[in-house]
Formats: structure tokens, sequence, C-alpha cells
């Protein structure tokens, strides 16, 4: 009964250290990452710092299915080919930030219902008509020669809306 009652005791012992083990090198993981992350941004320009701020207020105020949908978003940009990608950001970065920024309120000021909604609709037509509906709701703004053709991407990108700047 003795040796009973001391392997219980023995076995309840090592749980207990095996589990506070665990316990110590989950929070050091933690600790670790955090000061990753707190060393990643000290080393931030304060006008990267003032993006990231207004990064994370903007997924704050995302609701979960918007969220989601930008995690979607995100995972298939990292499934592009490297190139594909960089024509992408090419064509983003030639539209004038500020122009950008007023393309992105107007945006935003549909519900998270209409813009889902528009983000359907879109997948349906071609770059062409894509073009030609946003501008028609305001979202994009006149081309400058409405007969000239506007190129469409190499790829089909129908479901990336880029939110973020």
């Amino acid at each position: 009964m003795k040796l009973l009652t001391l392997m219980i005791t023995f076995c309840y012992l090592l749980i207990t250290v095996s589990t506070q083990a665990s316990d110590e090198a989950e929070n050091l993981a933690h600790t670790s990452k955090e000061t990753r992350i707190l060393h990643r941004l000290l080393q931030m320009e304060d006008h990267e710092l003032i993006q990231l701020r207004q990064t994370i207020e903007r997924i704050e105020k995302m609701s979960p299915e918007e969220k989601a949908a930008l995690r979607a978003r995100i995972s298939k940009i990292n499934q592009m080919p490297p190139n594909k990608v960089d024509e992408l950001r090419r064509k983003y970065r030639a539209i004038p930030r500020e122009q950008r920024r007023a393309m992105r309120a107007r945006l935003m000021e549909a519900t998270p219902e209409e813009r889902a909604r528009l983000r359907s609709e879109l997948r349906t037509m071609t770059p062409k008509e894509r073009q030609t509906a946003l501008r028609e709701k305001g979202i994009l703004p006149p081309h400058p020669n409405e007969n000239e053709a506007i190129s469409p991407p190499s790829n089909n990108t129908n479901d990336t809306i880029d939110e973020a700047e």
C-alpha cells in the first residue's frame, strides 16, 4: 500500500513539474515574442508608427466578416506569383495617395453589407465592367480619356480590392 501511495505521489509530482515547465516555456515564448515585437516597434520611424496605429484602428472597426474577408484576400495575394503581386502594387501606387484616400472614404460610406454585395457583383464582371461600375458608384474617379482603353491585369483579380495603404 505504501508503494502504491508513493508511486501515485511521484506521478502527481511529475505531472505538476511538467505542467509548470510547460507553462514556463509558454510564458518564455510569449515574452520572447513580445520582446521581438517591441524591438521592431522601437526601430520604426514616427510616420511608420502612425500608419501602424491607423491600420490597427481600421482593423478594430471591422466586423468579424470583414476581418475574415481581408484575411482571405491577403492569403490569396500571398499565393500569387511575386511578379503578379509586384504588378498589383505598382498599379496601386500609381494612384495618387489623396485619390486613394478619397476612393477608400467613398467605399467606406457604404455599409458592410453593401460593400460585400459590391465585391460579389465585381467578381462576376470583366475588368472594364468593374472599372465602369466603380466609376458610376463614385468610388473610382472618371478616367481622363473615357475612350482610351485601360489595360486589365494579366491574371484574374476579381476579389482583390485593396483597402489597406
